[in-house]
């Protein structure tokens, strides 16, 4: 038997996130390799940016749960409209599961410090994992912080 949260320091994550350039942090609780559920916590600052993208296989379902913070998820269509979006922000006070679905582009939005628990089909392999958006920026690019804050404006992130 396991419990989770004692394995996962979220304050230890959290400073890692804040001292990243990328603003985020993860802890893998199962290795890469395992066939089975894959369980990564992930630690996202307000300003990380996470390019839209899809899990492109069957069984590519994206679980979160999160474990402190607060997130807004975003699901888009295949031309990059929002399709949709939580009208209310997915906390640890609220304590909801979000199922991202299997080939759907997604991703969220960070309104504090926060931590989620990623639960998702093994195993993990990076070159065919995520199929990322073309129509959204790349991750280190200058077009990012404008598509943030579109993002942010579209979605009345600051005025939940």
């Amino acid at each position: 038997m396991r419990f989770l949260n004692e394995e996962i320091n979220v304050k230890k994550l959290l400073e890692t996130a804040e001292a990243s350039l990328r603003q985020r942090a993860t802890q893998s609780l199962k290795p890469g390799e395992y066939p089975g559920i894959r369980l990564l916590a992930n630690a996202l600052m307000p300003d990380t940016y996470i390019q839209p993208h899809k899990h492109n296989w069957e069984g590519g379902d994206e679980i979160w749960q999160v474990l402190e913070g607060e997130i807004l998820p975003i699901e888009f269509d295949e031309r990059g409209e929002i399709r949709k979006e939580s009208k209310l922000i997915v906390s640890s006070q609220s304590n909801p599961i979000v199922i991202m679905g299997e080939r759907t582009f997604h991703t969220l939005l960070v309104r504090k410090p926060t931590v989620i628990l990623e639960i998702t089909k093994g195993p993990y392999n990076p070159a065919t994992y995520k199929d990322f958006a073309e129509w959204a920026p790349a991750e280190d690019t200058p077009e990012v912080k404008e598509y943030l804050a579109g993002l942010k404006n579209i979605t009345n992130f600051f005025n939940p």
